[in-house]
């Protein structure tokens, strides 16, 4: 089992240097981890799909390429709270996706029918920095050394806020510098599998995330090999 997270810092990394790059030739962008997000981007607005969204996988698709390259024979299932992943390990213009993926309620119904019971255990194991568990852009581009002060970041979650910047960004309106799109109210933590109410989750991640230590990204990052596989969605490398 590795902690998605992991895949946060790589996505972000990666998508910070696309960041990093429009911002000097005065293009806005969009977030691609998000596959419902980048769904609507596709199917209402292609001309953002084609010239301002990330080419960036999402954090699930680098953990399924990082793992397949430490075990070429492994089979990779994600497990969370949203349905539209399940779209994205069947998506035609994404490569080398991840086998499979299932919710929360679908893995307690597997539990549940080999009569598996789980138990709660205590450990300080960590895969990913902080703002990995987050999903930060801004932070990685600070630590890349770049000026983040005159960076606007609009974050959106639900459909109603991801549509009404995407209508502006289309229009040529948007007054911010990227949209953070993700298509469920309060973000993936308010996804359909969700295994309790939204506060509870929100109060239960944030003790969480008080618990984790101050590793960097980038500086995270140097213990894995990023080098041998590609966080672009059309599977070429750098």
């Amino acid at each position: 089992m590795v902690e998605v997270g992991l895949g946060g810092d790589m996505t972000a990394a990666y998508e910070a240097k696309e960041w990093i790059e429009a911002k000097k030739e005065g293009r806005k962008m969009t977030t691609s981890c998000c596959p419902a997000f980048i769904s609507m981007i596709r199917h209402q607005f292609p001309k953002i799909y084609e010239n301002n969204k990330s080419s960036t996988v999402s954090p699930m698709v680098a953990v399924s390429r990082y793992l397949k390259v430490m075990n070429p024979d492994c089979i990779t299932v994600f497990v969370g709270p949203c349905v539209a992943k399940k779209g994205e390990t069947l998506n035609e213009f994404i490569a080398d996706r991840p086998d499979y993926a299932i919710t929360f309620d679908e893995m307690l119904d597997l539990f549940e029918s080999k009569n598996i019971e789980i138990e709660a255990v205590n450990e300080d194991y960590q895969e990913s920095s902080t703002w990995g568990k987050k999903f930060a852009g801004l932070e990685v581009i600070e630590e890349m050394g770049e000026d983040v002060s005159d960076i606007k970041l609009l974050p959106c979650a639900g459909g109603a806020e991801c549509r009404k910047a995407l209508m502006l960004l289309n229009s040529g309106r948007l007054p911010e510098d990227f949209v953070e799109g993700m298509m469920c109210p309060g973000g993936c933590v308010g996804g359909p599998s969700r295994l309790g109410a939204e506060k509870e989750i929100t109060k239960a991640r944030a003790g969480l995330l008080a618990k984790a230590d101050r590793r960097k990204i980038l500086e995270n990052l140097e213990n894995y090999p990023m080098d041998k596989f590609s966080m672009y969605r059309d599977g070429h490398m750098d």
